[in-house]
């Protein structure tokens, strides 16, 4: 009895493991240890219709945001809604760091504060702050669970973000006015 083995032409090595594609590089002005982990949904924005080089341009944490709520900023902007223009980095990260129903909510809200002439609003990041506690109670993006600062109180909202800041004249922050637009 012979025993029955393929010829020795016939095994077949496994064939080695494809080396992992490496992480892509952050944008300038990203942490590479806060993108570490986190996905760039710059491929996926483009394909929901985000005009991603104008988009990208507005922080470098916008390619972090995920798609839907990038569109949204993008809607705001195209009728005539300015709010995606006012946001600084610091708001840019936070909402990088939220889930899309969250971010949703988050960006409708200040939305429509900004269209409403009655909520004279004077420092819109810290107003979006302030919704985001709202929508995500007990919970500050940007910071381990463990450091987490109270509303209002320094911290991640720091002086500029303190709920008595927002209320006033209508304006901005963020890196002024937008260079180019969403046109």
């Amino acid at each position: 009895l012979t025993p029955l083995l393929p010829p020795r032409n016939a095994l077949q090595m496994p064939a080695p493991a494809a080396a992992a594609a490496p992480a892509a590089v952050p944008p300038s002005g990203v942490p590479p240890e806060w993108a570490a982990g986190r996905k760039q949904y710059g491929l996926e924005q483009g394909q929901l219709g985000v005009r991603t080089s104008e988009f990208h341009g507005l922080s470098p944490f916008a390619s972090f945001v995920h798609p839907s709520p990038a569109l949204k900023l993008q809607q705001l902007w195209d009728d005539g809604n300015e709010l995606v223009s006012m946001l600084d980095d610091k708001v840019w990260q936070v909402l990088a760091e939220l889930p899309a129903p969250e971010a949703l909510a988050v960006i409708d809200d200040a939305g429509q504060a900004l269209l409403n002439p009655h909520a004279q609003i004077r420092n819109i990041n810290a107003y979006f702050m302030s919704v985001v506690r709202k929508v995500v109670p007990g919970m500050l993006p940007g910071l381990p669970q463990g450091q987490q600062a109270l509303p209002g109180r320094g911290g991640y909202t720091g002086s500029s973000y303190d709920s008595d800041e927002y209320l006033g004249g209508r304006g901005g922050g963020g890196r002024g006015g937008f260079r180019g637009g969403f046109r």
